[in-house]
């Protein structure tokens, strides 16, 4: 029997307007939205919010912080954001990640001539661009994303016609 090594990730989809931010990853060939490994002693959120900006230059709020920092006044000690949800990726036979999924909100005065870009036959930084749900539906889109990038649409779309949800539960 073989082991399996695996290592802890943490990944975004990051919303706007209801498209959801994406690149073409290089080693995989797969679009894929922002993420990486957790460092040695780093908490899933800090590294969801330090590879979005590594990776994008934006500065967002994970979905699931507000909840969390009222949960933590009220229990005294820290509280990780809740993620979405959380994978476990075969990378291959041998290597596994348990990959911590947020969702987080581009809001409209935030990275305007990114998104400007990325919207335009171009790409944004680092090869980012923003894909409507149809869009998704092309070849080397996997699965996962595909449906993680839907949820994260839904997520903030039933947000904005209910302001006063707070959870991440669907």
């Amino acid at each position: 029997m073989s082991e399996i090594t695996r290592h802890f990730t943490a990944t975004t989809f990051v919303v706007w307007d209801g498209k959801v931010l994406l690149h073409l990853h290089a080693k995989q060939g797969l679009w894929l939205p922002p993420g990486g490994h957790l460092e040695r002693d780093e908490l899933p959120q800090d590294a969801a919010v330090r590879e979005i900006e590594e990776e994008t230059g934006l500065r967002l709020r994970l979905h699931s912080e507000q909840e969390a920092a009222a949960l933590e006044r009220t229990m005294a000690v820290p509280v990780v954001p809740q993620p979405a949800f959380i994978l476990v990726e075969p990378i291959n036979p041998f290597h596994e990640h348990i990959d911590f999924i947020y969702f987080a909100l581009a809001e409209d005065g935030q990275a305007a001539s990114e998104r400007q870009e990325a919207n335009g036959e171009g790409r944004g930084a680092n090869g980012f661009q923003w894909f409507a749900p149809l869009e998704l539906e092309m070849a080397g889109v996997p699965q996962n994303v595909k449906e993680g990038a839907q949820r994260a649409i839904a997520y903030f779309e039933a947000i904005t016609r209910n302001p006063k949800q707070t959870t991440n539960n669907e």
